[in-house]
């Protein structure tokens, strides 16, 4: 019997420069959909809810817990950096989005700092809108670190495709 699945997975490649251009560190890992952007997804293509046309990054502070039941009013968002929530300008392929060719940009502005991970909102600001994913870093203990003046640029594809 061939089961014909859904299966849907993002992937976050992201590079912190340091002011010099020099490379600082770089990661290229996967994340979760929490139940909250599942739950928009089914939401809208199955029940009539309505989209949202704009998505955002955000930083995580230090050792963040990600699973299912997360949300952004239960986030600990990393804030040390220039303006805003970084909007996901994305393009779609077949069966994939991605920002590969527009990566968003966060400018440090605090020093020494622990960023945890990253998370994708359609929220510009605040603690309330659908948060549809979040990560860690694939270190040890989950963590990278940042300077004043270091640029941390986010690729983010997200995947669906079916298995057989």
């Amino acid at each position: 019997m061939i089961k014909n699945l859904k299966s849907q997975c993002g992937n976050y490649t992201i590079q912190c420069l340091k002011a010099d251009g020099s490379v600082r560190w770089s990661e290229d890992f996967s994340n979760m959909v929490v139940d909250q952007g599942l739950q928009h997804e089914l939401d809208v293509v199955f029940k009539g809810a309505t989209a949202s046309s704009t998505w955002y990054f955000g930083l995580l502070n230090a050792s963040p817990t990600i699973a299912a039941g997360l949300t952004l009013s239960t986030l600990s968002e990393f804030t040390g950096y220039t303006g805003s929530r970084k909007e996901f300008t994305s393009v779609r392929t077949l069966n994939s989005l991605s920002n590969t060719a527009s990566k968003a940009t966060f400018e440090i502005t605090q020093a020494s700092s622990v960023i945890g991970g990253v998370f994708l909102t359609n929220a510009l600001s605040g603690t309330t809108g659908v948060l549809f994913s979040a990560a860690t870093f694939p270190t040890a203990d989950g963590n990278r670190s940042a300077e004043v003046g270091d640029t941390l640029t986010i690729g983010y594809t997200l995947s669906s495709a079916n298995q057989v």
